[in-house]
C-alpha cells in the first residue's frame, strides 16, 4: 500500500461463498421432517454470492449471485436487487469473475474514489482459487484498478471477508428466513415451497446490507492493524454471541412453526 500509495478507502477484498438457501438449521424437528418429506429437495438449491468491499467499510459493492437459471422466471417482470450471473453448477467460474470484475467492481469502484475526491487507483485482494483468472486479465487498461493474490493457504487466517463479513452475512440470511417461515402461520412444508429464490435473492441482499461498516473495518484487523474501532454495540457483537442469541431465537421460531 505505501508503495503505490494507497489509502484503506482504495484497498478492497472480494470473497464468494456457497448458500443452500432453502436449508433449515441442523438438530431441529423441522430439518428431520424436511429430510423425510417426499418431494422436498432444499438441500440441494444452492447459490453462491460473492461480497466485497474495502478496508474502511464505507464501499461496500452490490453482490454478485450466481445461480444455474442463465433467466430466473421469478425476475421475469422484475430487477434483481444484486448482481446476477449463471453458471451450470451454480459455482463461480473464471468467465463469471472476469466479467464482473471489468463490468461490475471497476464501475462502481470508480464512481465511489470520484465522489470521495479520490485518485481513481485501487488494488482487489483476491485468493487465487482455480475460479479466479490470472491477475494481468483483472486489471483497466491503464492499470491503475486491478487484482493481486494473496499468498496460498491463508484464507483461513487472514481472507477478511472470509473470516466475519461472509458468516455474519450467512446468520443474518438465516434468521430473516426462519422469522418469514413463522410470519406465515401455516403449514412448515407448504411454507418452505413458497420460498422462491426471488425471495431469497432480496433476503440476502438484506443481509448483506446489515453488515455494518465498522465490522467491516473489523475484518481487516488482522492484516491492517487498525485502531480506535471501537464499533456500535451491534457491529461488535461477536459470532459467539450472534449464534448464541439466534439460535435461542430459532429455536422459539421452528417450534411455534412446527407446533
Amino acid at each position: 500500500m505505501a508503495e503505490l500509495e494507497l489509502s484503506n478507502d482504495q484497498l478492497y477484498n472480494a470473497d464468494e461463498s456457497g448458500l443452500f438457501w432453502k436449508l433449515l438449521p441442523e438438530k431441529t424437528y423441522v430439518s428431520s421432517l424436511e429430510k423425510r418429506a417426499l418431494g422436498v429437495k432444499s438441500e440441494k438449491q444452492r447459490i453462491t454470492f460473492l461480497c466485497c468491499s474495502n478496508a474502511t467499510g464505507s464501499d461496500k459493492l452490490k453482490i454478485l449471485v450466481i445461480g444455474k437459471a442463465k433467466n430466473q422466471r421469478c425476475f421475469k417482470n422484475d430487477q434483481y436487487p444484486t448482481d446476477y450471473q449463471s453458471s451450470k453448477s451454480a459455482w463461480m467460474t473464471s468467465t463469471i469473475f472476469k466479467e464482473w470484475f471489468h463490468a461490475s467492481f471497476v464501475q462502481q469502484v470508480e464512481l465511489f474514489l470520484k465522489e470521495k475526491n479520490l485518485p481513481i487507483k485501487a488494488l482487489l485482494l483476491i485468493d487465487n482459487a482455480r475460479s479466479h483468472p490470472d491477475e494481468a486479465e483483472l486489471a483497466t487498461e491503464d492499470g491503475r484498478i486491478f487484482a493481486m493474490f494473496m499468498p496460498p493457504n491463508v484464507t483461513p487466517l487472514i481472507q477478511p471477508m472470509d473470516k466475519v463479513a461472509i458468516k455474519i452475512t450467512k446468520l443474518h440470511y438465516r434468521n430473516s428466513l426462519l422469522a418469514s417461515i413463522a410470519a406465515t402461520q401455516s403449514d412448515l412444508l407448504e411454507s418452505m415451497k413458497k420460498i422462491t429464490l426471488k425471495k431469497a435473492i432480496h433476503l440476502l441482499n438484506a443481509a448483506w446490507g446489515r453488515v455494518g461498516e465498522k465490522t467491516q473495518a473489523r475484518c481487516r484487523n488482522n492484516i491492517l492493524n487498525f485502531a480506535g474501532n471501537d464499533g456500535d454495540t451491534k457491529d461488535s457483537t461477536s459470532l459467539a454471541v450472534l449464534k448464541e442469541k439466534w439460535g435461542a431465537e430459532l429455536r422459539s421460531l421452528m417450534c411455534d412453526v412446527y407446533y
